[in-house]
C-alpha cells in the first residue's frame, strides 16, 4: 500500500506446520555437529529457515486502488493488482495437492496461486485473462470491494 492509503479489507492465513516442516531441517543443519561441510550447512540451513517462514503466512489487503498480496512475517515479497484491472472475483475451495503442494504455485499458463492451507481462496481474474488465487480467511467478504461490474453499468 502506498503511504496514506487506508486498508478497506484485510485477510490472512497462517500454516505453522508448514514453517516447522520446512524450517526444522534448516535448524537441524545449522546445529548438527556432524555430516555436511560448512558451506552447505551455513547456506542451506538459513535458506530453509527463510523459505519456511516466508511461505507459512500470507496476507491480502484491499485499498481504494489496489489488492496487495504480502508473504511472510516481513510482508515481503509483495505483489499488487490494481483494482481497475480486475475483471472478476470469486471464492473457491482450494486443495494444495491439486496444485502440487503449498507455497507459490503455478496453476496454469496464466495463473499462479499462493497456497498456505486447504480451504477458502480468493480468486481474482484480470481483464487480460491472468488469474491469481490466494488462500485467505473470510475471502467472501472481499468480493463486494472487488466487484467492478456494478460500477461499469
Amino acid at each position: 500500500m502506498g503511504a496514506g492509503q487506508a486498508i478497506l479489507w484485510s485477510g490472512r492465513a497462517r500454516n505453522p506446520w508448514l514453517a516447522i516442516l520446512v524450517g526444522a531441517p534448516g535448524v537441524f543443519l545449522l546445529f548438527w555437529p556432524h555430516g555436511l561441510s560448512a558451506i552447505p550447512r551455513y547456506v542451506l540451513g538459513p535458506l530453509l529457515i527463510v523459505v519456511g517462514t516466508t511461505f507459512a503466512s500470507v496476507a491480502a489487503e484491499i485499498s481504494a486502488t489496489t489488492l496487495s498480496v504480502l508473504l511472510g512475517p516481513l510482508r515481503w515479497p509483495r505483489f499488487s493488482i490494481p483494482l481497475a484491472e480486475v475483471a472478476e472475483a470469486r471464492v473457491e475451495q482450494l486443495k494444495p495437492r491439486r496444485l502440487g503442494g503449498w507455497g507459490y504455485r503455478m496453476c496454469g499458463r496464466r495463473c499462479w496461486a499462493v497456497v498456505i492451507r486447504a480451504g477458502e481462496a480468493l480468486v481474482v481474474t484480470r481483464h487480460d485473462g491472468r488469474t491469481r488465487k490466494i488462500t485467505v480467511d473470510h475471502a467472501d467478504t472481499a468480493l463486494p470491494l472487488l466487484d467492478r461490474s456494478s460500477e461499469l453499468n
